[in-house]
């Protein structure tokens, strides 16, 4: 907590009215949570998380190598 920060005195339980004004601060402010703890109960908002987008490198296809130019074959043995 911040040094000059205040606590809110407030010994009755979080009715639904009030958790629902935190949430709608909790949306109006650049805030992502918030913890609280009032008459011994805690409460934590938080605002979710974008979802993590898996990150994949492009695919890289490679093809064959080319084949070296066909030689005739040369006959085993020449004719007499």
């Amino acid at each position: 907590m911040a040094p000059n920060a205040k606590k809110a005195v407030k010994e009755e339980p979080l009715t639904l009215e009030d958790i629902q004004k935190l949430i709608t601060m909790l949306d109006k402010s650049g805030l992502h949570e918030l913890d609280l703890e009032i008459g011994g109960a805690r409460l934590k908002l938080a605002k979710p998380s974008p979802p993590i987008q898996p990150f994949m490198l492009p695919q890289q296809f490679h093809s064959p190598a080319p084949l070296p130019p066909a030689t005739p074959a040369a006959p085993a043995h020449a004719p007499p």
